[in-house]
């Protein structure tokens, strides 16, 4: 019996599986979010280390045949999160990995192909010729344009400049107004006490004010399905060719609007897949690969059957 371990760790959780060949799952342990840009290196180092020693405690030997760990900001941090990580896991078959590429092999398998990921923040990983490239996605202190937390601080902005009277009236502000409880000028405490995924859930207030015909929540969709459409057109000059995309977050599976305002801006080479699968089931592929196995229809079904069993507990 050969024992894997997959983890996907973003901003808002730390998701971690233990599998065997079969894709049948022993474990999954949720931990808080890990990504060093938001935590800093030590606090990522150190929830990614007891998420897998506490998995790793319910395997035979205490350590996996492979583990594939696809961990936020790895791509910017590289040595100051990987050196300590492999010293900490000494004589583990292990592969560190950002969060992008078990998006993609979660749908495309070993295919070349991006993703783009848009939930509380956003970027666009595209695999292709061999290179991996990671467009966008600087964190919400430089570029997250288009993602959730964008969204939902422009909504708040909108709101709060139109209470002040230095800007264009909008409904954003009742609608936000009434997902706090309370008159935004407000709330500044909780808001910033809420922090990034906070901000983040006011994202709903701008679909739902443009529907309703507000043009300041229209003028936010649209700059922000251009921002994101943007990134589309830097990975078309990368890959050459027509090339398939895996949208992927809670944005984009839950306002398919905003799915097709970023394929009418984008490349007319991306051919878009909205995907509701799980990133760590592509880390899971990728942990088998890389021991030498095989993943195939029976792994991949037994594999998600039994994590949405799970997910509904």
């Amino acid at each position: 019996m050969s024992y894997y371990i997959a983890m996907d760790a973003g901003g808002t959780k730390t998701e971690t599986i233990l599998f065997d060949e079969t894709g049948h799952i022993l474990l999954r342990d949720i931990n808080k979010g890990a990504t060093a840009m938001d935590f800093g290196a030590d606090t990522c180092i150190a929830r990614v280390t007891e998420s897998l020693r506490r998995v790793a405690a319910h395997i035979p030997s205490g350590k996996p045949d492979y583990a594939f760990c696809g961990v936020s900001s790895v791509i910017y941090y590289g040595k100051l999160l990987t050196d300590r990580l492999n010293a900490a896991f000494a004589g583990w078959n292990i592969h560190w990995e950002d969060d992008g590429p078990g998006m993609i092999s979660s749908v495309l398998d070993q295919q070349d192909g991006g993703c783009i990921v848009c939930g509380t923040g956003c970027s666009l990983f595209l695999r292709t010729k061999g290179e991996l490239y990671h467009i966008g996605g600087l964190g919400y202190l430089i570029d997250t344009h288009g993602s959730g937390f964008w969204l939902g601080q422009q909504a708040i902005l909108a709101a709060l400049k139109y209470r002040e009277e230095r800007g264009e009236a909008t409904i954003l502000y009742d609608l936000i107004k009434q997902q706090m409880g309370k008159n935004p000028e407000d709330a500044i405490p909780e808001i910033y006490a809420g922090g990034r995924a906070y901000i983040a859930s006011f994202a709903r207030c701008v679909f739902a004010a443009r529907k309703m015909g507000d043009k300041v929540a229209r003028d936010i969709f649209e700059r922000g399905a251009l921002a994101l459409s943007e990134l589309t057109w830097t990975a078309d000059r990368h890959a050459g060719k027509e090339f398939s995309v895996v949208l992927s977050g809670g944005i984009f599976l839950s306002y398919p609007e905003y799915v097709e305002a970023v394929v009418a801006k984008g490349s007319p080479r991306m051919k878009l897949i909205r995907a509701d699968i799980a990133p760590v089931l592509g880390c899971a592929k990728e942990a088998v690969w890389r021991h030498g196995g095989t993943v195939d229809a029976a792994f991949e079904e037994k594999f998600m059957a039994e994590y949405r069993a799970i997910c509904k507990k």
